[in-house]
């Protein structure tokens, strides 16, 4: 059975459940297609960095 450990500061949780798993792949999934690509996230960064 797949297992997976969250680590969120001072916490972690080890996930094993499918219904449990089931919803950590879905958000991840979920932030992967919110997140910027590599090369846009770097510039939009770069840009903040210079905005301040």
């Amino acid at each position: 059975m797949p297992r997976r450990t969250l680590s969120c500061g001072a916490c972690a949780e080890l996930i094993d459940a499918p219904a449990q798993l089931e919803r950590y792949h879905l958000v991840l999934d979920r932030m992967q297609q919110a997140a910027l690509p590599q090369a846009k996230s770097r510039d939009f960064i770069l840009q903040l960095t210079k905005d301040l």
